[in-house]
């Protein structure tokens, strides 16, 4: 995730507003992949080349409908994949919960990317990266080094380790992101979930935006390759859902 190719994003809103999935949350949206917004493109960001599909599968999952990402890429290339979801600019906390799904081998796997982006009340976008980074072996989370209008966004890395490689595969792998957000563009990142494993994170740091965008919430799903040469990945996702309030 780059904020050069998140300014290209045509944003689109779901219609797939659900109950509560949280006992405060004023909305959640659930099943986001089995909507029909979703988009794909290549992060500029990362070097080399990436492409992608998506398509509904009913096996393997976990709802009849999850959502199939297909991706190639040369050197290294990321494939991000973005779905958009309706407004609320009072909200402030986020809860991210999917089900992870890699199908046969990680080996094409380096970066599991999960993103939540949102518009804030003052027009800014403050961004909620995370990432299973498996150069470093940590989750990292994104911060804004320099103002909302001129950005120089920064990956981190937390304490908390991760490795998508070490992932067993053909298996769904449950992961919760919980973050928070004021009015000034501070994110803190709270937790992480993986597998029912809780790491605490609590690290706030700057990273709103002034990108001009529209409202909404954006969701993006990113997967970066491991290899120098080509190579592929068969991920799935099923049951995701973002709650905030």
């Amino acid at each position: 995730m780059r904020i050069q190719r998140l300014l290209s994003l045509i944003l689109a809103v779901p219609a797939c507003l659900a109950l509560p999935a949280m006992a405060n949350a004023t909305t959640s949206v659930t099943n986001i992949q089995s909507t029909k917004t979703w988009r794909h493109s290549h992060d500029a960001g990362t070097p080399g080349t990436s492409s992608g599909t998506t398509a509904i599968a009913s096996t393997p999952s976990q709802t009849g409908k999850a959502l199939h990402l297909t991706t190639k890429y040369t050197n290294y290339g990321g494939e991000r994949y973005s779905a958009s979801m309706p407004d609320d600019v009072y909200a402030n906390n986020f809860v991210y919960d999917t089900w992870v799904y890699i199908k046969d081998s990680a080996k094409g796997v380096k970066i599991l990317e999960m993103d939540l982006n949102h518009v804030i009340g003052n027009g800014w976008t403050v961004i909620m990266g995370f990432q299973c980074n498996g150069w470093a072996g940590t989750w990292d989370y994104t911060a804004n080094k320099g103002t909302a209008k001129s950005p120089n966004d920064k990956w981190l890395h937390s304490s908390a380790k991760c490795n998508p490689q070490s992932w067993a595969v053909n298996k769904w792998h449950h992961v919760q992101v919980h973050y928070y957000h004021d009015g000034k563009g501070y994110v803190t990142y709270q937790s992480v979930v993986l597998d029912g494993v809780t790491h605490n994170l609590g690290v706030k740091v700057f990273s709103g935006f002034a990108l001009g965008w529209g409202k909404t919430v954006l969701t993006n799903f990113q997967i970066d390759g491991a290899t120098k040469t080509s190579g592929s990945s068969n991920v799935f996702i099923d049951k995701l859902n973002v709650s905030y309030w």
